[in-house]
């Protein structure tokens, strides 16, 4: 003889199936004498199908969670302790993306601000948007670091926190250096392509502009703010050892002469600005320095853990839809 059909809630039984779907659908709800649990379509179902409905043990609903867990933790851990170069790379062959150098993230991502400084604008005075306060030029910092929601291919910049050391991708290869002469490099290759053009935009602003003195001498005190962001890395600035043309001129004005010699008559403004990076850097109290080299290290250093976090994300996601690419994963 069959099982009967059986209400969990209240115990009625039957070996009719009509009977019972009857009873589970009726208006009046049935009393919960034997289980007090809401009769719910789901369970319904199950009783018309298997014709009992067991409810599941607490233990056996914690162990599946844990189950499920433990998987996620296990997924986790081992994606996170994989090396993040090597990890980065698997990424990007399965997603057919090749990574690019760390210049050209620079480059691309100003691109338009230096267009604009190479037009020479006196419309604006101090209230240029081009000119950069103390925060903006961390912004720059932030932004070269961060990957800013972009696709994993500007994931040139990776800093290592169990040896304190900044590698950068360059050339098709990976440059390791210890965490200062990292941030140095870096910062030369933002003024190559950007920060050199800003410098000389500013001294523009002030010798050879028509914009109101008083304006000339707000801007001169970002050009002091610049001077100590580069200075406090050591890091020398455009106008050292080049001749005035060079400083007045964009590169590719035919005025604009690189190989001039460097002689008195044309080394005034070079002399000049060079003279007041040195006051600059000299009169500066150490502490604000250390300061600014402390709030770029850190940018760096976040964001390059936030931008692992990122990859750390995306690998795990992509180990749990592709089969090929968790065999790829395995191995590692």
């Amino acid at each position: 003889m069959k099982i009967p059909y059986t209400c969990v809630c209240c115990g009625f039984t039957s070996q009719f199936k009509n009977d019972m779907r009857r009873h589970l659908y009726k208006k009046v709800v049935c009393q919960k004498a034997v289980n007090d649990i809401e009769l719910t379509d789901e369970i319904k179902q199950k009783i018309l199908k298997d014709r009992v409905y067991h409810i599941p043990k607490p233990n056996a609903v914690i162990n599946n969670i844990n189950t499920v867990i433990n998987y996620g933790n296990t997924i986790n851990n081992l994606v996170a302790n994989l090396d993040t170069i090597e990890k980065l790379k698997i990424y990007m062959t399965h997603q057919d993306v090749e990574l690019i150098d760390y210049g050209q993230t620079i480059e691309s991502r100003f691109a338009e601000q230096v267009q604009k400084l190479m037009i020479t604008n006196d419309a604006f005075g101090c209230m240029d948007s081009l000119i950069l306060d103390k925060d903006n030029l961390l912004e720059v910092i932030n932004q070269v670091s961060s990957l800013a929601n972009e696709h994993c291919k500007n994931m040139n910049v990776i800093y290592d926190k169990k040896f304190d050391k900044l590698k950068l991708y360059d050339m098709g290869e990976w440059d390791e250096f210890i965490l200062m002469k990292g941030i140095c490099t870096l910062m030369k290759k933002i003024q190559e392509h950007y920060f050199n053009l800003y410098e000389c935009y500013l001294i523009r602003k002030i010798e050879v502009s028509s914009i109101a003195h008083q304006d000339k001498a707000v801007i001169k005190e970002q050009l002091i703010e610049y001077y100590k962001f580069i200075g406090c890395f050591g890091i020398e600035p455009f106008v050292q050892d080049r001749n005035d043309s060079e400083i007045v001129y964009n590169p590719e004005d035919k005025r604009c002469n690189s190989f001039q010699d460097l002689t008195d008559e044309n080394t005034e403004l070079s002399t000049r600005y060079g003279n007041l990076y040195t006051r600059v850097c000299g009169e500066t109290k150490a502490s604000e320095l250390n300061k600014i080299k402390r709030n770029i290290i850190e940018i760096i250093k976040k964001n390059c853990m936030k931008n692992v976090d990122e990859l750390n994300k995306k690998v795990v996601i992509l180990f749990n839809m592709d089969e090929e690419f968790k065999n790829t994963i395995l191995p590692s």
